[in-house]
């Protein structure tokens, strides 16, 4: 399946089914961003104004830590999985939250780069498993076919990674599910049907994702937080579908259309300015569905208090 663009930013948590109108009012000045990557000994993140204090346990600021890749292998009866592990270098000691990423059709995880590395900047080990009858430079099979081996392929490459002897720790109660376009349909079934439920997750990130048949008909089910974004103008008509997802989802939930004429993928494979106060919300939100923290919450607002972003919370 394919996917589409951006305009309007709304994150909403709300604990009704009834989606808010979007609303562009209010859009505010620019992101602080880091500068530079920070060695993975140091323990805050800095802000702007050199508070310390934004992280809950390793997760921070996209660009604090450096990070690094490695490349294993996971296997699901004939199916070989060459997953992409982006880790940041942190301190052996430190346990850190674990992110599995699904890539959209006819991509793979090296297509979604700087994204996984400014997610591993952040705090994340990023997991991001190569779906073959969807992947690029693979053979294609029938989208629906594709979807489902790669939404019975993501709890595994979890269990399995959980298991591997990594250069660094993996925290086994905080792991959460993030997809893109085909890769974000997977994960609204985990995170929506009961039959695909993993009880580990701690939230789920569904991004330019649609709504069909295995996710569409289980209203308030999620057992962890979601965080639902599309671009506005998604050149695929996707924006309507991320509606549907936020509506069908029981809060804590958060919604986010994205503008600046962005499309269905650029905004998950170009780094600028707009796009890091994107991928920091998904960190801080992930911090959020930890933490249960209202600070956190509201760390999310703050940072999509950017020019092209509309924001919007209840």
């Amino acid at each position: 399946m394919s996917r589409r663009p951006a305009v309007l930013l709304i994150i909403a948590f709300a604990v009704s089914a009834v989606l808010p109108e979007v609303n562009a009012s209010g859009l505010v000045a620019q992101l602080a961003t880091t500068n530079g990557a920070k060695s993975a000994s140091t323990v805050v993140a800095m802000s702007k104004s050199n508070v310390v204090d934004y992280r809950v346990g390793p997760l921070s600021k996209v660009g604090t830590f450096k990070f690094d890749t490695l490349w294993i292998n996971v296997t699901r009866g004939s199916r070989q999985l060459r997953t992409l592990v982006v880790y940041p270098r942190e301190a052996p000691s430190l346990h850190l939250p674990v992110l599995v990423f699904a890539h959209g059709w006819d991509n793979n995880p090296v297509g979604y780069l700087p994204v996984l590395e400014g997610w591993a900047s952040a705090g994340l080990v990023v997991v991001a498993p190569t779906a073959p009858g969807m992947a690029k430079g693979l053979p294609l099979v029938s989208e629906s076919q594709a979807n489902l081996e790669q939404l019975a392929d993501l709890p595994v490459v979890m269990s399995s990674v959980l298991r591997w002897h990594l250069p660094v720790v993996l925290d086994p109660g905080e792991v959460a599910y993030a997809g893109h376009s085909d890769g974000g349909d997977a994960v609204a079934a985990m995170a929506l049907n009961p039959t695909y439920f993993d009880l580990r997750t701690r939230a789920y990130f569904l991004l330019a994702a649609d709504v069909n048949a295995r996710d569409g008909s289980h209203e308030h089910s999620n057992r962890a937080p979601v965080y639902i974004a599309d671009s506005f103008h998604d050149e695929y008509g996707n924006w309507p579908f991320a509606q549907r997802l936020y509506a069908l989802a029981s809060k804590p939930k958060a919604l986010v259309a994205i503008g600046r004429n962005e499309t269905h993928l650029s905004p998950w494979v170009h780094r600028s300015t707009f796009t890091l106060a994107l991928w920091q919300s998904t960190v801080d939100f992930y911090a959020w569905a930890l933490s249960h923290r209202p600070v956190d919450r509201l760390k999310i607002v703050r940072d999509l208090a950017v020019a092209g972003f509309g924001e919007y919370t209840e």
